[in-house]
């Protein structure tokens, strides 16, 4: 979404939204990628150094009868029903990561047991240690050091067999700022009892480069904010037959920057004779797209390795067996044939699946208000450039009612009342078909039980409730209940953790309890207010609009 050209234009962008406070603490330490690939790690030291057992194909493990036979280091481990565990919440989830759901792990594909790279201690591969170092509102989890595991299948003979495939299912949550090169999901194959291991087609699941990621915002497999879903996978094992190898599974997060997610879950592993099928293309979306732009080519059997061209090879990446990204390449602007091919040379093609234009996508940067609270409907401003008078803007796939485009960089309109409670993407869509999203980019607030009448008797458990009104100015109510006496903290942070006002910092009975927070003498802007006690850390955002 980068066009070097508008430098200036998103410059100043960037430099907008670093005064509004949009940016988190931990960009403020800024990342330096390397383009160096890191080699590969043998793993002899972790096998026996003559396998008990070889498993003979086909191959089968849902891990319902247990990993024996596998080896498991790092935070790889076995779990059994991991829906009953969640993302450590208040302390990592909302406070260091926003999570699209209520945080909880997924449950296994089949059965009640799978592998998994994380901790049930966080929910998270966040790691031992991190609540011993300092952490900032929306960090994204700042690990105390970068974190790596490998899961290992026993021996596996591929002998005797002319051909072979790997398969299995997945459902993964990482960091959005870097999907590409860090929290690295990672396939590779032994002929030689672990002394070596080589890349399995791409050699890694991870997605191409979204450059809309923030710190706290996670990219699943179900995409760059969304909950996540199982997907399938397929490897193409041919180029080892005739060998008794190991497969390996590898996480590495790089580094020790946005680890607060739920990790790599991996299920229902296959290893049979079958040959590949044929790749079928379905769809490409958009159809229309500029360069540099991310495409979605969605279909069947894309195994991974897969070439992806367009008037030529195309920077791709298979995602699943049904869907491949590809970056647009820099071609005269026309409509090309789309065509993926497997390892194994089977390919289809999409007649003129992609017309390149030369016409600019959308880019969204903003929506102000923001929020609204359920049931009701707010005249929003929709910002960024590039919008045509055919625009259409949508919340959560409802679109905006009376609309107007009011130039190429502003559009406004009313957002439904229908939407429940919740936080949805703003997207807009050009005549062409090319959009643009505002990931989680707005919230229906649900503010049932917050107003002072409702809040009687002595609440079973700490709660902090929802600021009202919000968005506010210059005042608000921020309400919270103690299931007993305790010392209260209540404290407001920007963006970049800074701690901006002090609300309370005394004894307070057990029961309901309502502060106003007086905002005149900040700046417009989103924070976040923190209440702590000796048993509880809770966190919410408020908007204040000046």
């Amino acid at each position: 979404m980068n066009h070097c050209f508008k430098f200036v234009t998103v410059l100043f962008v960037m430099l907008l939204l670093l005064s509004q406070g949009i940016m988190a603490q931990a960009a403020q330490r800024q990342r330096e990628r390397s383009s160096a690939p890191k080699p590969i790690p043998s793993a002899s030291q972790l096998l026996l150094a003559t396998p008990e057992n070889t498993e003979q194909l086909p191959f089968f493990s849902n891990f319902e009868s247990g990993i024996t036979g596998w080896t498991l280091d790092g935070q790889f481990n076995l779990i059994q029903n991991a829906q009953n565990f969640s993302v450590l919440s208040p302390g990592i989830n909302p406070t260091l990561v926003t999570l699209p759901d209520d945080g909880h792990l997924p449950s296994a594909y089949s059965g009640s047991r799978m592998c998994w790279f994380g901790e049930t201690s966080t929910g998270t591969f966040i790691g031992a240690g991190w609540d011993t170092i300092p952490q900032y509102p929306l960090n994204g989890g700042l690990s105390a050091e970068p974190q790596d595991g490998s899961l290992i299948t026993p021996a596996i003979d591929l002998t005797s067999v002319s051909s072979a495939q790997l398969s299995f299912k997945t459902w993964w949550e990482i960091e959005g700022v870097d999907v590409d090169a860090y929290d690295v999901m990672q396939l590779e194959i032994s002929p030689d009892n672990g002394v070596n291991f080589y890349p399995i087609g791409r050699g890694l699941i991870n997605p191409l480069n979204d450059v809309d990621g923030e710190p706290w915002k996670a990219y699943s497999s179900g995409g760059l904010g969304q909950v996540g879903v199982w997907l399938d996978q397929l490897f193409d094992l041919t180029p080892w037959v005739g060998n008794t190898v190991h497969i390996r599974f590898r996480f590495d997060t790089g580094d020790d920057l946005y680890n607060g997610f739920r990790g790599w879950f991996i299920d229902d592993v296959s290893v049979t004779d079958a040959p590949l099928p044929a790749p079928n293309i379905l769809s490409v979306q958009p159809s229309v797209a500029y360069p540099e732009e991310l495409v979605n080519v969605i279909g069947q059997n894309f195994v991974n390795g897969a070439e992806v061209s367009v008037g030529g090879l195309a920077v791709s990446a298979i995602v699943s067996t049904s869907l491949a990204q590809l970056e647009v390449p820099f071609l005269a602007a026309g409509t090309y044939d789309v065509t993926i091919t497997n390892p194994d040379g089977q390919s289809d093609t999409e007649v003129n699946g992609l017309t390149i234009t030369n016409t600019f996508p959308p880019q969204i940067y903003s929506i102000d208000p923001d929020s609204v609270d359920v049931g009701t409907s707010v005249v929003v401003t929709v910002a960024g450039f590039d919008f045509d008078l055919g625009s259409v803007v949508d919340i959560g796939g409802i679109p905006l009612s009376n609309q107007a485009v009011v130039n190429s960089s502003t559009i406004t309109g009313n957002s439904s009342s229908t939407l429940p409670g919740g936080i949805y993407n703003v997207t807009v869509t050009n005549s062409d078909g090319q959009s643009d999203v505002l990931v989680l980019g707005f919230e229906v607030y649900d503010p049932t039980g917050i107003k002072d009448g409702d809040l009687t008797g002595l609440p079973e458990n700490f709660k902090l409730l929802q600021n009202y009104p919000n968005p506010f100015n210059p005042s608000t109510n921020i309400q919270f209940g103690l299931a007993k006496t305790s010392h209260v903290k209540l404290e407001v942070f920007d963006l970049l953790g800074k701690k901006v006002a002090s609300i309370l910092d005394d004894q307070m009975s057990a029961g309901y309890h309502t502060v106003k927070f007086d905002a005149s003498s900040l700046a417009g802007g989103i924070y976040y207010y923190r209440i702590q006690t000796d048993e509880y850390v809770a966190s919410k955002k408020l908007v204040l609009t000046k």
